[in-house]
C-alpha cells in the first residue's frame, strides 16, 4: 500500500496516513487528520473516505469553500479496498480555532454523507495548458493554469465526468504556474 502514497512525506506524516486507514472504513465514514507544518504558516490535511467518483472534487471544494487554500495536494487509490487517500498542505488553517475545525469536519462529514460539496466559481483562466501522456486505460494528464481558489476542485469535477483518477499530485509555487498531475 505505501508504495502508492506521496513517500517525499515525512516518516510521522505518512504513519498518520496510514493509521487513518485502519479499521477498515465503513460507508459513509470519513477519517480526518490536521497537523501545522513546524517553521511555516501551513497546515497538512489528510482525509481517508471510501473511495467513490468526484470525492477528491469534492473535498478540494469542502477546505476551499472553507477559507483554506490548497497549495499542495497528492492523492491515492485502492480500488479493491475502495479506500481514498488524499492529503493536502494548506493555507488559512493556522488562524482556525476548535469551532471552525469542527465546522470543517462537519462540511467534510455532511460531503461524504450527501455524496456532493459546493461548487467553487472561477473567473475564465489563461493560460491554461494540458498535455497527455499514455493512451488506452492509464494516461497521465498534466494541467498548468494560473492558481485560483478552486481551480483543484474544479479540474477534478471535469475529470469526474470524464475518467477516474486514480492518483494526483498538484503544486502551485507564487512565480510559477501551478502543475497538476493526473495518473
Amino acid at each position: 500500500m505505501s508504495r502508492h502514497l506521496n513517500l517525499s512525506e515525512s516518516a510521522p506524516a505518512l504513519a498518520g496516513d496510514l493509521a487513518l486507514c485502519r479499521p477498515t472504513l465503513r460507508e459513509g465514514e470519513i477519517r480526518a487528520l490536521a497537523g501545522h507544518i513546524e517553521d511555516s504558516t501551513l497546515v497538512r490535511i489528510t482525509i481517508a473516505a471510501r473511495d467513490r467518483r468526484g470525492l477528491l472534487a469534492d473535498s478540494a471544494a469542502v477546505l476551499t469553500a472553507s477559507g483554506l487554500s490548497i497549495s499542495t495536494a497528492s492523492a491515492s487509490t485502492w480500488r479493491r479496498q475502495h479506500l481514498a487517500v488524499h492529503s493536502f498542505i494548506v493555507g488559512g488553517g493556522v488562524q482556525f480555532d476548535n469551532a471552525a475545525w469542527e465546522a470543517l469536519g462537519e462540511r467534510l462529514r455532511s460531503m461524504v454523507a450527501t455524496g456532493s460539496a459546493p461548487s467553487p466559481i472561477l473567473r475564465p483562466l489563461q493560460p491554461v495548458v494540458v498535455t497527455v501522456q499514455g493512451a488506452g486505460n492509464r494516461s497521465m494528464v498534466e494541467v498548468i493554469a494560473p492558481d485560483e481558489q478552486g481551480i483543484l476542485a474544479t479540474i477534478c469535477r471535469y475529470f469526474k465526468c470524464t475518467t477516474s483518477i486514480s492518483k494526483l499530485f498538484k503544486r502551485a509555487r507564487a512565480t510559477v504556474l501551478p502543475t497538476t498531475r493526473f495518473w
